[in-house]
């Protein structure tokens, strides 16, 4: 009897461990890669477990994969031309080997347990294996390294070493998602590249251009590659480069709206120099096209409303025409969206322009309470405030400083929140403020003519003349406007104290040659 409560006992066992094999052999993709890891070297102390390092690379495997799938892209991409890139029909099921559904799943029954049983069950499926593996160096620290083995030699390619610049591993994070995102780029480089586009980085834009440069071939590009690399180009400030793809796409065909999008918005951000007004046109150009394409996209109907309102601002003579179809391009915007803030802020922009102060003044009110953290609205509010302030209205400055610092703690990478406070300080002679906003704008647009005649301006005020002479020959060899002061008032609303000053600084330049 006892004999057969044992065999009785161990055929239970037996068929668990079975029912458990076959069960992750079932449920697991025969595609699935899993991650695992072998034991640390013992002359390592570590601050983490194997575990722990499976459980990183695979999360950020996973969340690359799934932000590189998904349909959404941020508001600037979609802004500079590009949609979402077609989703891989590729399944790519990343599994970790650390992750036991319950803790039973090591209890060890009759010499074995169950998370063997599930690793044996997974193993048998796979094709693919990651293997991870730290390595001591001889001076101190630690890499990490990262290889592929496949059915059926099981032969191990390497896909990642991390650091990849080399030297050693400073924390768990850092190393793994570095070599998680290297592996990704041997697994299946169109997702990491979707990856990028749709992080919108610094890095990832840097990424993005190696991608390009070094794995992609050149004999798949088509034209929204083209797009993609010049809206890394453009990310990182370097617009001939960007602009130079817009056209690669462009000429493979000439009506493929993303690209004439994308080109649309490098002319109207880039720096213009006197190049200001065709930069402006072009962009009307390429941002009707846009509304053509597509006139419920409220991005190019908005972005079609900032140029011509642009257009206005530095024609010689104002076309007020160029205002009217503003205010309609944007109202077109809020018709697709009514909640829209930036057709409603260059709706409010328009008006203030068309003459019609207390109704612009008054839409801003309004629409800051639907949108209190929107710092754009906030920045253009208070530059509304300042221009009622240039009119006579002495009251109106302090309101437009304390709008425009609410813009600047929203948003502490606006560029014009940063630039306007400093005008706007140096109107209340603190030229303390106004040079740290200065400094603080400079950097924000690539050393912008403005901003740098700014700080021209305070550091003459704050004795440092012969440093603000320095920057002022930059700023008039850069644009060649900033030499006639009586320009800048009339036309980039620059203060007659502002204007004054400026003048008599251009006295103490050097002559021309």
């Amino acid at each position: 009897m006892k004999w057969k409560q044992v065999f009785s006992g161990t055929a239970l066992a037996a068929t668990i461990f079975i029912a458990m094999v076959a069960y992750y052999y079932c449920t697991t993709p025969s595609a699935a890669i899993v991650v695992s890891c072998d034991d640390f070297p013992t002359s390592l102390s570590l601050p983490f477990s194997p575990d722990a390092l499976i459980d990183r690379v695979t999360n950020h495997l996973q969340d690359m994969i799934t932000t590189a799938d998904s349909g959404v892209i941020n508001e600037l991409g979609r802004r500079e031309g590009l949609g979402p890139r077609p989703v891989p029909q590729k399944v790519l099921p990343i599994r970790a080997s650390s992750r036991i559904p319950s803790p039973v799943f090591d209890e060890k029954w009759k010499g074995v347990n169950l998370n063997f049983a599930r690793r044996l069950g997974i193993y048998l499926r796979i094709k693919r294996l990651l293997e991870l593996r730290v390595v001591g160096l001889p001076q101190g620290g630690w890499r990490l390294l990262a290889s592929v083995k496949e059915r059926p030699e099981y032969s191990p390619r390497e896909t990642g070493s991390a650091p990849h610049g080399g030297g050693q591993c400073s924390d768990l994070e850092s190393c793994a998602d570095d070599v998680a995102e290297q592996t990704l780029k041997f697994l299946d480089y169109p997702r990491l590249l979707n990856f990028y586009i749709k992080l919108n980085a610094e890095n990832g834009n840097h990424q993005i251009l190696e991608l390009y440069q070094n794995t992609v071939p050149v004999q798949s590009l088509v034209a929204d590659d083209r797009v993609a690399w010049g809206n890394a180009f453009f990310s990182l400030h370097r617009y001939d480069d960007a602009l130079q793809k817009y056209q690669e796409a462009l000429a493979e065909n000439d009506k493929y709206c993303p690209a004439r999008i994308a080109r649309g918005f490098l002319y109207f951000n880039r720096p213009h120099g006197t190049q200001i007004v065709a930069d402006l046109r072009q962009a009307e150009k390429d941002f009707r096209w846009g509304v053509d394409c597509d006139s419920r996209n409220k991005f190019a109907q908005t972005n079609l409303c900032s140029t011509l309102i642009r257009e206005w601002a530095n024609s010689q003579p104002r076309v007020p025409q160029l205002l009217v179809d503003a205010q309609d391009h944007c109202k077109r915007a809020l018709d697709s969206d009514p909640r829209f803030v930036v057709a409603a802020v260059n709706l409010a922009y328009s008006l203030y322009r068309q003459g019609k102060h207390q109704d612009s003044l008054a839409y801003f009110e309004n629409i800051g309470q639907q949108y209190p953290t929107d710092s754009a609205l906030f920045v253009n509010h208070g530059y509304f405030l300042y221009l009622e302030y240039l009119a006579g209205n002495k009251d109106a400055l302090q309101p437009a400083i304390e709008k425009t610092q609410k813009a600047f703690s929203l948003n502490g990478e606006s560029y014009a929140a940063a630039d306007n406070l400093g005008f706007f300080y140096y109107e209340t002679h603190d030229y303390a403020q106004a040079h740290e906003y200065w400094l603080k704008a400079d950097p924000l647009r690539g050393n912008d003519v403005d901003s740098t005649a700014g700080l021209a301006l305070a550091l003459s005020k704050l004795g440092h003349e012969e440093e603000a002479l320095v920057l002022l020959a930059r700023v008039v060899q850069s644009n060649d406007h900033y030499r006639n002061p009586v320009f800048l008032r009339e036309n980039s609303d620059w203060s007659e104290q502002a204007a004054a000053d400026l003048a008599g600084l251009i006295l103490k330049l050097p002559p021309r040659r």
